[in-house]
């Protein structure tokens, strides 16, 4: 096998476990490379999944150039070096290698004729910063997980990772399968319903400074959060996010989002079911169907599981209790809010400890 420069937040991951020189030595058996959920494989595929952050229709024809002229809406978005483009007279893969105002620059030379919409796209997630590599290994780890959205784990003597993605659940618990009742937790404490989020990213378009992304507020959270009566102006709780290693807006935006949604998520459930479940683990996705909660397949994500010895009609059994957390089925699709000729900079001053993340977890025996 050949050892490549990569910016995929999963592979760079591995190689921070495995590597003896500055990682955490762990050995390939410890490390799940499979392609299901929980692999490394499947979380790498999860981050290089493209996607698109923009179109621009050329102004003029360009001949065997390498670069083209774009029609300068007010509602183009920033596109990032780095993107790839994609279009009628677009021949191979062709990067952005650079911005000029309403001029693109490409990795190769192209015949595109005016009027063309080109569209543009990255992938989902990627990594790249740097760090001191005496530093703390878990502070490391969540620098890179930020990139991702990203959770890893520790399971049956393997690494797991998962990176921020749309699951289907293959499995649901009803009504049949749990053996007593559901123990509920509903809503921190006020300080913790966030309903705005803004994060702060290191910008490749803007000569890699640190940058504020556009701040997303939730309409319909801010509505829930304000009384009858009041100003909703007076209710808005802001979390704020770093994001050391991504470098487009496109990106942050989509982090900053996840973010909100998962702190918004605040119903956990204690569930004995019987074993049946035993193969659930920390991260994986569940539905559950209860009548009296009033769910049908309501999804959930595992947070922990444990085996018990319950009285059941007068004899023991082997019960599994689950742990979960509500968690929606989305999928983060942002429209851009930088626009094309916008020379406004925020400058922030952004620590590269990594020692701040997406508020991920990590659970790792090392």
């Amino acid at each position: 096998s050949n050892t490549v420069f990569s910016e995929n937040p999963a592979l760079c991951i591995r190689d921070y476990l495995m590597n003896t020189r500055y990682g955490l030595r762990a050995v390939a058996d410890e490390i799940n490379d499979t392609t299901s959920l929980g692999g490394f494989v499947a979380a790498a595929n999860t981050c290089d999944n493209g996607e698109t952050i923009g179109t621009a229709v050329t102004a003029a024809t360009s001949s065997n150039q390498n670069f083209v002229s774009i029609q300068p809406y007010v509602s183009q978005t920033l596109i990032p070096v780095g993107s790839t483009v994609t279009g009628t007279g677009i021949s191979g893969t062709v990067k952005v290698t650079a911005r000029r105002g309403a001029v693109i620059f490409f990795n190769s030379v192209q015949s595109i004729t005016g009027g063309t919409t080109l569209t543009f796209t990255e992938p989902a997630y990627t990594a790249n910063g740097l760090t001191n590599m005496s530093a703390d290994g878990n502070g490391v780890l969540m620098g890179l997980l930020s990139s991702c959205a990203g959770k890893l784990s520790y399971i049956n003597g393997k690494f797991v990772m998962f990176a921020g993605a749309n699951v289907t659940p293959t499995m649901t618990i009803n009504d049949d399968n749990i053996l007593a009742p559901i123990q509920i937790a509903t809503n921190a404490g006020g300080g913790e319903n966030y309903n705005t989020v803004k994060s702060v990213f290191v910008d490749r378009n803007q000569k890699y400074t640190s940058v504020h992304a556009p701040t997303y507020t939730s309409a319909t959270h801010l509505a829930n959060d304000t009384p009858t009566g009041e100003s909703s102006a007076n209710y808005v709780k802001n979390l704020e996010t770093q994001l050391p290693f991504t470098t487009t807006s496109a990106m942050a935006q989509r982090l900053q989002k996840i973010q909100l949604l998962y702190a918004r998520q605040q119903t956990s459930l204690s569930v004995l079911c019987n074993i049946a479940y035993l193969q659930l683990q920390p991260f994986d996705r569940v539905k559950l169907t209860n009548e009296r909660l009033g769910y049908t397949e309501k999804h959930f994500e595992v947070t922990s599981t444990q085996l018990e010895v319950v009285e059941n009609e007068g004899g023991q059994i082997l019960a599994n209790r689950l742990e979960l957390k509500e968690i929606s089925a989305f999928k983060i699709k942002l429209g851009l809010r930088f626009f094309l000729f916008s020379n406004f900079l925020f400058k922030y001053s952004l620590k590269m400890t990594l020692y701040l993340s997406l508020g991920v977890s990590i659970d790792t025996v090392l």
